[in-house]
């Protein structure tokens, strides 16, 4: 992994305001049109979103620049010597991009940035998963990185009697989850889930008999060392879409039309 994929999310912002400026440069000095200011200003945003370790993160630092030249207004399309085409966009007040951002900044919070964005889990995605040897029947799991409650509702299908807890850094994300889910919890009789708003590397994971995570290929390690560190012998990691690197899974499962499932039965802590 590069320096500029470590340290994200600047590389994104170095990458638009290295367009930014050279837009400003080219329109300004070289006196070309503003369109073209935004197409050379691709240059730095192209190279950049090259050296990152992660298609969405790739995805963001190439998408992000041409938004926010569509809402600056600076594609200006010229029709002729006295008329020009503009973006609307570029007349809305100011005070309501604070607001975009100010809602970006609640739904992901800069202190999440490292782990995964909002990630949801498919309802049957641990529909068919094998059973868990020596993962009792009212196994305490957590869903870690819970988001809107979708591995929450996954795992109460596939584990119907387990107490359920899911941690969601993002404080909004977990209001919404709550109301999700005390939504569904009524219809199933039963409580979902408990959701707590927090550090998800922070809390110990000693208590759980299992943890669910569906996050990215560069938080696998990461978890994989809390997970050895915290969980007693015969506990389980579960990871959808992503496995640990180096390690073999006890069970690896993919439904129809579902993403790959490992699980890991951890090994050398002490019993409960």
């Amino acid at each position: 992994m590069t320096a500029l994929s470590r340290t994200w999310p600047w590389p994104a912002l170095l990458a638009w305001l290295s367009a930014w400026v050279i837009r400003e440069g080219v329109v300004a000095f070289v006196v070309w049109p503003s369109a073209v200011g935004v197409l050379v200003g691709l240059v730095p945003v192209i190279w950049i979103a090259s050296r990152q370790g992660s298609r969405w993160r790739a995805g963001i630092v190439l998408l992000g620049w041409p938004l926010m030249a569509t809402f600056a207004g600076w594609w200006s399309l010229h029709t002729s010597s006295t008329s020009h085409v503009t973006i609307p966009l570029a007349d809305m007040p100011w005070w309501v991009w604070l607001l975009v951002i100010a809602l970006i900044w609640l739904v992901y919070p800069t202190s999440a940035w490292r782990d995964a964005p909002w990630y949801p889990t498919r309802r049957q995605a641990l529909h068919d998963l094998p059973d868990l040897p020596g993962l009792p029947g009212e196994a305490h799991i957590l869903d870690v990185g819970s988001g809107l409650g979708h591995g929450l509702q996954a795992l109460r299908h596939r584990f119907p009697a387990a107490q359920l807890t899911g941690i969601e850094r993002s404080a909004l994300l977990a209001v919404l989850s709550r109301l999700r889910l005390r939504t569904f919890g009524a219809a199933q009789s039963r409580a979902v889930a408990s959701i707590v708003c927090g550090d998800m590397w922070a809390i110990s994971w000693a208590e759980f008999d299992a943890v669910y995570l569906f996050q990215r290929p560069e938080t696998m390690p990461r978890a994989w060392q809390k997970a050895c560190a915290d969980m007693r012998s015969g506990a389980w990691l579960i990871t959808l879409a992503f496995e640990v690197p180096g390690k073999t899974a006890d069970i690896t499962f993919q439904g129809p039309g579902q993403r790959p499932v490992w699980a890991y039965r951890l090994t050398g802590k002490r019993s409960r």
